[in-house]
């Protein structure tokens, strides 16, 4: 924790990074009494914060020596703030009803959609086509981005 001390009204504190939040408590004190707190949480912007590109460069790739069966995609432009998470969605093919697989907060450009155990039992979406759609998220939502996938089990 940093601690600023001004006796203006305001001040400002320089070096915060750009979509990142942060907490401040602020306090009246004065030689005989720190007043009760109060909380704010922001995530300044120097910049208009925008909707994130599309995530490109889809590829379904199957690891044979990991048992794993990988979905990756290329980080797409953050649209001046830092992107939060990507979803991942399914359905089978010929089907309409999408379902929510992930949002990938961890920032990696990967997800396992299905992999092998160490008991050997297949994880994951079942064998089957999939159609796949991604979207990126800064607080705004990218639109989606498609990919159609043939996931076989490995077990």
């Amino acid at each position: 924790m940093t601690k600023f001390t001004t006796d203006q009204l305001s001040t400002e504190i320089t070096g915060l990074q750009n979509g990142k939040v942060y907490e401040f408590r602020i306090s009246a004190f004065n030689t005989a009494y720190q007043g009760d707190s109060v909380y704010v949480r922001t995530a300044p912007t120097t910049a208009t914060v925008t909707q994130p590109s599309t995530p490109t460069g889809i590829k379904d790739i199957y690891e044979d020596e990991d048992g794993k069966h990988l979905l990756r995609w290329s980080e797409p432009s953050d649209g001046n703030a830092e992107i939060q998470y990507t979803t991942i969605e399914y359905k089978l093919q010929g089907e309409s009803e999408w379902t929510w697989l992930v949002n990938d907060a961890d920032g990696s450009e990967s997800y396992a959609l299905a992999r092998l155990s160490a008991d050997g039992q297949w994880n994951g979406l079942a064998e089957g086509v999939y159609d796949l759609r991604l979207s990126s998220f800064n607080g705004i939502q990218s639109p989606y981005a498609t990919h159609t996938v043939t996931i076989i089990d490995q077990s």
